[in-house]
């Protein structure tokens, strides 16, 4: 999968993702860290909520990155890649 999202966007910005990439939309996992970390194997990138504990994500090594191109705007989001 390329892509797990966490943080609820406007349908805009979904439908351009999910034309260009592989995406998994899973808002249930901001509250339940383990399952969180499980959802990460095998995902290139997610978008999480600001307010996520940095804890869900312990132990997984992670770098921002920039897009590829521009989405349509909206609210500001948290995008890492994982190694």
């Amino acid at each position: 999968m390329d892509l797990l999202i966490i943080e609820p966007l406007e349908a805009e910005v979904m439908e351009w993702l999910s034309a260009r990439y592989q995406v998994r939309y899973a808002p249930e996992l901001a509250f339940d860290p383990r399952a969180f970390r499980q959802a990460l194997y095998n995902v290139r990138s997610t978008i999480v909520r600001p307010r996520i504990p940095a804890s869900h994500g312990e132990g997984i090594a992670c770098r921002p990155q920039k897009a590829p191109a521009s989405p349509p705007a909206t609210d500001a989001v948290v995008s890492v890649s994982l190694p």
